[in-house]
């Protein structure tokens, strides 16, 4: 979908208002897939950080997020010479998905991404495939 055509924007987190906004959001998307319980401290602070230090992206509608994309740069354990953007988080509400939410999100951070000159590592939702091996043992999942 073309965004002149799409029903909703995609936006940067400026503000400390629009990081509480996105705090927020975050926090009730999230409910239910967390591996902890969320620090109410610790999660603002580190939106902001996201914000300060990497790239915050919002999907909204009517003004509403909708949909958040949260990316920090990172280097490789192999060589740290190499960076790249990998996300923090990245959430759209379930019932906006068939609106290409999450595409219209992740071609931005794509965009960024591109300009700066670094890939960008999506690391999938987590799943817990190995219950054989302990109830602390998780992998990402391709999206």
């Amino acid at each position: 979908m073309e965004p002149e055509n799409r029903p909703f924007e995609v936006a940067y987190v400026e503000t400390t208002e629009e990081c509480v906004a996105l705090h927020r959001f975050l926090c009730v998307v999230s409910q239910g897939v967390l591996m902890a319980p969320i620090d109410p401290n610790a999660s603002i602070f580190e939106v902001i950080r996201v914000r300060d230090e990497g790239i915050s992206l919002v999907a909204r509608l009517d003004g509403e997020i909708i949909g958040a994309l949260g990316l920090t740069p990172a280097t490789w354990w192999y060589n740290p010479q190499v960076a790249y953007f990998t996300d923090r988080w990245f959430f759209v509400y379930p019932q906006f998905h068939h609106l290409g939410v999450s595409m219209a999100l992740l071609v931005e951070a794509a965009a960024v991404a591109y300009e700066a000159g670094l890939d960008l590592v999506i690391q999938g939702k987590i799943k817990h495939r190995a219950k054989h091996l302990g109830s602390g043992v998780f992998f990402t999942q391709p999206q």
